[in-house]
């Protein structure tokens, strides 16, 4: 992942992202127990819920595996990258 992405924000700052698509649903309750329990041990987490994205399924092309950009043209660079 591109470090310009997060702005450069490795270290004790974490993003947290929610894959589930509904909100408050099972995945948000424990990315959020998640979050809490970095931010009780000092750590800074910003909680990113992609069921406001539109976000495709990995396709598989192993474009990645070979530090290529990913090839799937959806939401979920972009809602990492608008931080």
């Amino acid at each position: 992942m591109d470090e310009k992405c997060f702005g450069g924000i490795y270290g004790k700052e974490y993003p947290c992202c929610a894959g589930g698509g509904r909100p408050g649903g099972n995945t948000a309750q424990l990315a959020e127990s998640f979050a809490k329990g970095a931010v009780e041990n000092g750590h800074n987490v910003e909680l990113i819920s992609l069921a406001k994205y539109n976000v495709g399924g990995c396709m598989g092309c192993n474009a990645c595996r070979y530090g290529k950009p990913c090839v799937q043209k959806d939401g979920f660079l972009m809602s990492l990258c608008q931080r």
